[in-house]
């Protein structure tokens, strides 16, 4: 069906009014030949495409340049020159549609460079309009063949030769310099988030080393932290008094005990093995097969898991959040994994291995002083997780309603 040679989007800036116009992309865009024919380039100007983080330096992105053994072929990118690189990404299956916004360099043949002509677009205003996927795919994939080895075919000048709604250049600048402004926003949430993500695993090796130490309410010290074997602190306990008919667990590394049904697993166990299952009760720890990987498991809910697994109980006063972050430290992980059997994919811990284990334990009430505080910024990573999420999920809203399609 014939598109409408006009349209108007669903939100816009209220001083606009004009419809847009459907416009073919070689009416505003003409293809840059332009190569390093005097190696002003080298390999380390050499730039790559990023779905998530658009035109970049290879060497600076991947680690190192993989760059042919000349480079005086290669195409010359501009800072605003827009690139289109043919290669199958997840979620583009016939390529992504980029702007230069960082520096200059140069690109292998594999990849088409545009410019800007007349003065007609606004070159943020194409980035953003391809960042969507829908729009990147809905736009290529009249135009380009796949060949048996999944590889593009498809001329540069012919990848100009289709029609997107484009408004005049002051409502084009508008909408990028709106978006940018929530570009910012999302950048400072997510250097805050790999702050407090550091900043927390530095707490955790300093506070498990005792370098930093608590004082109680009467701003005296806590009493030494004491050496116990973790069989003094925790006994095995093997419940299987249930109808099969709870919740089954299972063990994730990083969420702990969650119901099987929440990860996606469906195992298909007999009525009789399922009653072979053991009781995991809310604030009991779990060895599973991958503890030797990632630590012992605390569970938050109620419900039955494999019998291979090993449930554990305090036999003491303890802070079970403590723990929860005691038995997810590199050094336990070492020396747990130096305890395991077996051969096959997962890895069998005995109770009567982990139990020989030393423990450094502080009294419960530092103890939950630590765990408060380490609590408290978990509370801040979420939260800030959340807020990121959910400033992506709005720009994304914002996107498909700010475009015509």
């Amino acid at each position: 069906m014939k598109k409408p040679t006009q349209k108007v989007p669903q939100i816009r800036f209220p001083e606009f009014s004009d419809k847009w116009e459907l416009t073919c992309l070689n009416e505003i865009l003409e293809e840059s030949k332009v190569k390093n024919k005097d190696l002003k380039y080298t390999k380390s100007d050499v730039l790559s495409v990023s779905g998530d983080y658009g035109v970049v330096n290879q060497i600076e992105h991947l680690g190192r340049s993989y760059a042919g053994a000349s480079v005086h072929n290669y195409g010359l990118v501009e800072v605003g020159d827009i690139v289109y690189t043919k290669s199958p990404l997840k979620g583009n299956p016939f390529g992504i549609i980029k702007v230069n916004k960082n520096k200059p360099g140069i690109v292998s043949t594999l990849y088409a460079i545009y410019k800007t002509k007349n003065n007609k677009l606004d070159e943020c205003f194409i980035d953003y309009y391809f960042s969507l996927e829908d729009n990147t795919n809905r736009y290529l994939r009249p135009l380009v063949r796949k060949g048996a080895k999944n590889d593009m075919k498809i001329n540069n000048d012919y990848v100009l030769s289709e029609s997107i709604y484009i408004p005049q250049t002051k409502e084009q600048i508008k909408i990028s310099q709106f978006l940018e402004l929530i570009d910012k926003k999302l950048i400072l949430l997510d250097v805050k988030l790999n702050d407090l993500i550091e900043y927390k695993k530095g707490l955790l090796q300093n506070v498990f080393s005792q370098v930093v130490r608590f004082k109680n309410d009467n701003g005296t010290k806590f009493p030494d932290w004491e050496e116990l074997l973790a069989g003094k602190v925790f006994k095995s306990v093997s419940n299987k008094e249930h109808n099969g008919d709870l919740t089954v667990l299972a063990a994730t590394q990083e969420n702990g005990m969650v119901p099987r049904a929440s990860i996606g697993i469906e195992i298909k166990s007999s009525e009789k093995s399922i009653k072979s299952y053991k009781i995991v009760e809310k604030g009991d720890f779990v060895i599973s097969l991958r503890s030797f990987q990632g630590g012992i498991e605390y569970s938050n809910y109620y419900g039955i898991c494999s019998p291979a697994y090993t449930i554990l109980k305090p036999k003491i006063k303890i802070n079970h959040i403590f723990f929860k972050f005691y038995f997810k430290k590199e050094s336990f992980i070492e020396r747990l994994s130096k305890t395991v059997v077996g051969i096959r994919d997962g890895k069998q811990i005995s109770y009567s291995a982990f139990a020989g284990l030393k423990l450094q334990l502080p009294s419960f009430e530092e103890q939950c002083r630590i765990a408060d505080l380490i609590t408290n910024i978990d509370s801040q990573i979420k939260n800030t997780e959340e807020q990121l999420n959910n400033t992506k999920e709005y720009k994304k809203a914002l996107l498909q309603k700010m475009f015509c399609n």
